[in-house]
C-alpha cells in the first residue's frame, strides 16, 4: 500500500522525516515531495496526481500555510487534502500541540495565519485528529494510527499463526506486550520472561526490556548488553536455545538460578528489532515444542508490533516497562 505525507516542509524537515520512518516500518510506500525530483509540471500538479495513486493520506499541520500558486486562493497543502478528501481517501491528520514550543521563525503572519486558522477549523470539524509534540511522538501517534487501520482492514498475512488473533485484540501498546509476556510465561512454563526491543538514534542503540515476568528474588534489568545471548540473536537473527549456560563459554550469568536459556529474535522483513528471553532452573528445560511455539510467537509479535505504534527510533522514554510476577 502507498500513503501520501502532506505538510508545509521547511519548518517540519524533521517531523517529516520520523512520520516517513514510522509508515515504512508499516510497509507503507510514502509519496512525498523529497522524491517528486524534477518535472516540467506546477507542483500541485504533481502532488494531486501523486495522491491518486495513493491508499491513504496522512497530513500533518504546525504554524505556516505554506506556498499559494498564482491564481489559486489556496495553499498547496490545503489543496492536498481536500483533494484526497474528494478522492474518499483514508485521512489521518495531525496538528501540533498548542502547547509545546515552536520556533518564532517557523510560525507565519498575516495573511497566511488567518488561512491557516481556518484550514485547521476544517480539519476539526470533519475528523477525528491528534496533536504532536516533538518528531518522536509524532512518529508514535502515526505508527499508531495508521498501523491500528491496517491491522482492522487487513488480513493477517500470517493467519494461521494462532497468537496473531490473540495479540490483535489488545487495545494499546502496554496491553499488547503485557499480552505477549504471558503468553511466553504460558507457552514456556518458567518463571523468567523477558520481552526486549531494540531504540536506535544516530549515536547509539539499546535493547531495552519492555515487559517482563520475573518474581521479586530474581535479578530485573532494563537494558540487555549487546555482548551476551541477546546481543548473539540480534546480530545472527537465529533462535539460541542453551541447554546448559554452565557449560556455554563467556555466558553472561545475570541470574544465579538459571541452568538453560531460550533466546528468540523478533523480526520483520528480515530486520531484527528485539527478542523474546525465557530462562529455567532446570537444564535441558527448553525443548523442541517450546521453541517452536516461542517462534510463534515472536512472529506475531513481529507483524503485528507497529501497528501498535512501536517504530526503531522510539525513546526509552517512550516505551512501557511492564512488571508482572509469575502465575
Amino acid at each position: 500500500m502507498k500513503t501520501f505525507l502532506s505538510s508545509t516542509y521547511i519548518d517540519l524537515v524533521e517531523h517529516r522525516k520520523a512520520a516517513t520512518e514510522a509508515l515504512e516500518r508499516l510497509g507503507q510506500q510514502v509519496g512525498r515531495m523529497e522524491i517528486f525530483g524534477s518535472q516540467p509540471l506546477e507542483p500541485t500538479q504533481v502532488a494531486l496526481a501523486e495522491i491518486a495513486t495513493c491508499d491513504l493520506f496522512v497530513g500533518i499541520y504546525a504554524y505556516r500555510y505554506g506556498c499559494i500558486p498564482a491564481g489559486s486562493l489556496s495553499s498547496i497543502t490545503e489543496q492536498e487534502f481536500d483533494y484526497a478528501k474528494k478522492l474518499n481517501k483514508p485521512l489521518f491528520c495531525f496538528l501540533v500541540d498548542e502547547e509545546h514550543p515552536w520556533p518564532p521563525k517557523m510560525i507565519e503572519d498575516e495573511p497566511g495565519k488567518t488561512k491557516l486558522h481556518s484550514f485547521k477549523a476544517k480539519i476539526s470539524s470533519g475528523l477525528v485528529r491528534d496533536t504532536f509534540t516533538t518528531p518522536e511522538d509524532l512518529a508514535f501517534k502515526v505508527a499508531a494510527s495508521v498501523g491500528r487501520y491496517l491491522t482492522e482492514e487487513q488480513p493477517s498475512k500470517v493467519s494461521q499463526n494462532p497468537y496473531v488473533a490473540l495479540l490483535r485484540q489488545s487495545d494499546d501498546l502496554a496491553t499488547f506486550l503485557e499480552k505477549a509476556v504471558r503468553e511466553l510465561e504460558n507457552i514456556t512454563q518458567t518463571d523468567y520472561n523477558q520481552v526486549f526491543l531494540m531504540t536506535s538514534s544516530t549515536y547509539s542503540r539499546q535493547l531495552v526490556a519492555v515487559a517482563d515476568v520475573i518474581p521479586p528474588h530474581k535479578q530485573r534489568y532494563r537494558i540487555a548488553t549487546f555482548a551476551g545471548l541477546l546481543g548473539s540473536a540480534v546480530s545472527t537473527g537465529k533462535t539460541l536455545n542453551v541447554q546448559k549456560v554452565r557449560e556455554r563459554p563467556n555466558y553472561v550469568q545475570a541470574v544465579l538460578e538459571t541452568e538453560s536459556e531460550l533466546v528468540v529474535p523478533i523480526s520483520t522483513a528480515g530486520a531484527v528489532f528485539g527478542v523474546l528471553n525465557s530462562e529455567s532452573e532446570e537444564a535441558s528445560h527448553y525443548k523442541e515444542e517450546i521453541r517452536r511455539q516461542v517462534e510463534n510467537l515472536s512472529a506475531a509479535i513481529g507483524e503485528l508490533l507497529p501497528t501498535f505504534g512501536w517504530y526503531p527510533s522510539m525513546s526509552v522514554d517512550h516505551l512501557p516497562w511492564i512488571h508482572r510476577l509469575p502465575k
